[in-house]
């Protein structure tokens, strides 16, 4: 790995930049765009049962379906060029929301059932993998010393695309009459131009100097080989991807206590709604179908705030606090916000203020400590940099998310308000120990 020099340092964006970084943003934001489409569809689908507890059997389910997408990523990753594997993971998505969409047309009374919770887990592996391969292409595509710089911006095409995504969605769940269930149609149409867009930002990437590149990029077309698992033994092997791994369990950990809270408390606000109408002579069935457009709607909402926090933080904190305060501090922001967060729900858990620290966090955890925590893979083989990387953002964070789904029902059955900042407070100050630590392993890689 080349070193940072000192021009490459204090510019912030090159001519030859201009275009691969364009076209990351672009491709970020088509990601961001079809999963946010969806992602309120999703929660509604998820609460169509009315039982928050089946919630916590489909983050199991959703654990098991992400050990068998490490594989398939590893076993792609191990036999096609870049280009390939990113083609046939992108649209293997398109087919199965095009499934998603046609059983849900051929038989919508089975939405909040098999098809529902079917629906729920593809979802949240979806959600998770086609981000973690943007972010593994853009490592491949951008030098250390480059991500520093252009992560940030990169990003903000991302949140870009999840405000348009989750505005989209917010403004046709409004529209009396509107099928929902037409979204899959939309997101298919945004991870399709994704594909195409991943591809231009590799070529862009490829004509950059020579001497800003940390390796000749046609090499990042090669076939990378090994196993199918190379990435769950390069994770258990490396004390820096065990560090990395350290995030993504105290995210998950924080997200799924904000993310059971919101449920609740979504739930009860949209059966009030629901008793209510009924209460005023509306049809049971019209009533259902009201309180499944509140459900899609307060989460949109919720999606909407948050993207608009990740907005700010990456247009007005980001990039500063990487290039002048470093990695370190940028990923100890999401820790220190943690704290906070579960602090401020135990004083205060209404729908208002569980949706404040939601945006706040998401904000944090988006739009400062992923692109920080994106920049730490520019200094390690490619092989790890795709396996070992889906492996850490996929199962070990649903597999968090699911032990975190069933810890917090027994706390919250402890009736107890400390019990969670209990848990992760101790967790939180680990974190933010450790992003000092790895911001020093990064510097000595890449020197």
């Amino acid at each position: 790995m080349t070193t940072p020099d000192a021009s490459e340092k204090d510019r912030w964006l090159s001519p030859d930049e201009v275009r691969p970084v364009l076209f990351a943003a672009g491709y970020f934001f088509c990601v961001l765009s079809g999963i946010m489409v969806l992602r309120p569809l999703r929660e509604a689908m998820g609460l169509a049962s009315g039982d928050i507890d089946k919630i916590r059997w489909l983050f199991a389910g959703t654990a098991g379906a992400m050990l068998l997408a490490t594989f398939v990523i590893g076993w792609l990753v191990a036999r096609f060029r870049r280009s390939v594997f990113i083609g046939i993971a992108h649209r293997a998505m398109c087919l199965g929301l095009f499934a998603a969409w046609l059983m849900l047309q051929l038989a919508p009374e089975q939405a909040s059932k098999q098809t529902g919770a079917a629906y729920y887990v593809f979802h949240s592996v979806m959600n998770l993998l086609v981000v973690s391969l943007f972010w593994s292409v853009a490592a491949d595509c951008f030098t250390y010393a480059q991500s520093k710089r252009l992560f940030p911006p990169i990003a903000i095409g991302g949140t870009l695309g999840a405000i348009c995504g989750t505005l989209i969605t917010q403004r046709l769940t409004r529209m009396e009459g509107f099928d929902v269930r037409h979204l899959f149609l939309v997101a298919i149409g945004f991870l399709e131009i994704a594909v195409w867009l991943s591809a231009a930002t590799a070529r862009a990437a490829a004509k950059q100097p020579i001497d800003q590149t940390t390796r000749l990029t046609s090499t990042n077309e090669r076939i990378i080989g090994g196993s199918a698992w190379q990435g769950v033994t390069d994770v258990a092997k490396s004390p820096y991807l065990l560090g990395i791994a350290a995030f993504p369990v105290l995210t998950s950990i924080v997200s799924t206590v904000l993310y059971f809270t919101d449920n609740r408390l979504i739930s009860a606000e949209s059966t009030r709604q629901m008793h209510e109408a009924i209460a005023n002579g509306m049809s049971d069935l019209d009533a259902a179908a009201l309180r499944h457009r509140v459900n899609t709607h307060l989460w949109a909402t919720i999606n909407l705030w948050g993207q608009i926090g990740t907005l700010c933080a990456q247009l007005f904190l980001t990039s500063g606090i990487i290039r002048f305060l470093g990695v370190g501090a940028a990923l100890a922001t999401m820790p220190i916000y943690a704290i906070g967060g579960v602090v401020g729900l135990a004083v205060s858990p209404t729908l208002t203020a569980a949706m404040w620290i939601e945006g706040g966090f998401r904000a944090t955890e988006r739009g400062i400590m992923k692109p920080a925590l994106a920049t730490l893979y520019t200094v390690v083989p490619p092989a790890q940099r795709y396996k070992a990387k889906a492996f850490i953002d996929t199962f070990i964070t649903r597999g968090t998310d699911t032990g975190s789904a069933f810890l917090e029902g027994k706390l919250k059955a402890l009736n107890a308000v400390w019990a969670v900042p209990a848990v992760v407070v101790p967790l939180a100050l680990g974190a933010t120990g450790m992003s000092w630590w790895l911001s020093a392993q990064q510097r000595k890689r890449a020197n």
